[in-house]
């Protein structure tokens, strides 16, 4: 069996301990698990090995449940998988807002609900609010991690709506409902950090 590094993060008495082997499996992508007090089950970390134009439902990061396992997979791509051997801020808070999501809701939801979430989502935003799922998520990670490696998160995502817009890549209306989300976001977390307001 492939040896795993791991390290561990703290929230208070909560540990999460994150175990990775150095290459991922090339049939099923398993890269390794996370486990501690802070979570409801452990999970499964793993690069997914389906082809990109497969992988439409998330980009860089996600946390689904495997019935037939009896466990949740945090997919990951294989960039972010490398940044977070190497404990990249941008990776390990896409990782542990994932890890968020899980720790507030170890039901996955099926596609039916998760329309409605989505529908839910875009409508917060349009009333400049952050649906409150993804605001504890971040909040969660920020726990472990702290508010600096959550915000650099999000920005690193923000420059990257922003680099997408210039080049074509997104259309402007889906870039700013996008973009808009991350900043309410991350002023969400400057409130709760008592940081500085973000300049308009």
């Amino acid at each position: 069996m492939t040896e795993l590094q791991s390290r561990t993060y703290r929230n208070g008495e909560k540990e999460i301990t994150v175990h990775f082997q150095e290459q991922p499996d090339k049939d099923d992508g398993f890269a390794g698990y996370v486990s501690g007090s802070g979570l409801p089950y452990e999970a499964i970390l793993c690069v997914d090995p389906r082809p990109e134009e497969e992988r439409s439902f998330y980009e860089f990061a996600a946390i689904v449940k495997n019935d037939k396992l009896g466990k949740s997979l945090v997919l990951l791509d294989e960039e972010r998988f490398r940044g977070v051997q190497d404990n990249n801020p941008v990776a390990m808070f896409m990782l542990f807002h994932e890890l968020g999501h899980y720790i507030y809701d170890p039901i996955q939801r099926d596609p039916a609900v998760a329309k409605k979430y989505h529908g839910d989502r875009e409508k917060a935003i349009t009333d400049g609010k952050v649906i409150k799922e993804e605001r504890i998520a971040d909040e969660i990670a920020a726990d472990y991690l702290g508010y600096d490696v959550v915000i650099k998160g999000l920005e690193w995502l923000l420059k990257l709506d922003e680099e997408r817009v210039a080049t074509g890549f997104y259309d402007l209306e889906t870039a700013e409902i996008s973009m808009k989300e991350i900043r309410l976001r991350i002023q969400s977390l400057h409130d709760n950090a008592g940081l500085p307001a973000l300049e308009e």
